[in-house]
């Protein structure tokens, strides 16, 4: 509704900035990216987690912040739009927890250990006292998620994250630029730039190469997943099952949609 409401506002006056704040868990930022971009609308989306810290500042060695994720949708002529989504830690919590329930190791660099040291093995992110993951290129992602604490928390009135996590529920909030190319007059020279640097980009150099724009990979994956399913490990099946029951879900009915 809030995304709606934005691209209403933009499509009339040329832009808006629209902010909400101290709810629960987003979701996929990305997913309110191509909500804008699917009306026309060039998009900025900052976002603050309130939670167990995960991640640590750089230069630091505990988790202080979350993976405060940032995303820009922008909208293509006759072409799907590009999708620029991602948390400013060096991976995301999720995959660290699927590494975790299938006892694969890390690559070097991306996670600490409770005493501060670097370590491959995932279960340090989980086990007391609890490890943190690194900030993706190092200062840069820092800063970018000090940006998204700002913005999205500070600017709107909503919560920062300033100690432990105080609550069982995830909070976030959320800072949103979206613009109308349409309204303040650029929407030709818009598309007809915004092309003629994609066809640059993407046309091979001497040793050749695939440029994937940002929100290809993941469309790729979802055509794929979409026809071969979803792969899930026994752990994370398991954990799946129990968080359903705990909601009330009768066991059998959760199996059947996991298995679906």
């Amino acid at each position: 509704e809030s995304m709606d409401l934005a691209c209403a506002r933009a499509a009339a006056l040329g832009s808006c900035l629209r902010a909400v704040r101290n709810r629960h868990h987003r979701g996929r930022i990305g997913a309110w990216a191509e909500q804008c971009a699917a009306q026309g609308m060039v998009s900025i989306h900052f976002v603050n987690v309130v939670s167990t810290p995960s991640v640590a500042p750089f230069g630091g060695r505990a988790p202080r912040v979350g993976t405060n994720p940032f995303a820009v949708g922008v909208p293509r002529k006759d072409a799907p739009p590009a999708i620029v989504d991602f948390a400013t830690s060096r991976i995301a919590v999720g995959k660290v927890r699927v590494a975790h329930n299938t006892g694969a190791a890390l690559p070097e660099g991306m996670l600490l250990d409770g005493e501060g040291n670097p370590t491959t093995d995932p279960g340090a992110h989980f086990r007391e006292p609890k490890g943190a993951i690194l900030p993706f290129g190092e200062h840069k992602g820092w800063a970018l998620a000090f940006a998204c604490e700002a913005l999205a928390a500070a600017l709107s009135g909503g919560q920062t994250q300033k100690g432990p996590k105080s609550r069982d529920a995830v909070i976030n909030c959320l800072m949103s630029i979206v613009v109308d190319p349409r309204v303040i007059g650029t929407q030709e020279s818009f598309f007809a730039e915004l092309e003629d640097f994609i066809r640059w980009v993407q046309t091979p150099g001497p040793t050749g190469g695939d440029v994937l724009l940002p929100g290809d990979a993941e469309r790729r994956m979802r055509e794929e997943r979409l026809a071969s399913g979803v792969p899930i490990d026994r752990r994370t099946r398991e954990q799946l099952i129990a968080s359903a029951t705990k909601a009330g879900l009768p066991e059998q009915e959760a199996i059947g949609l996991i298995n679906s």
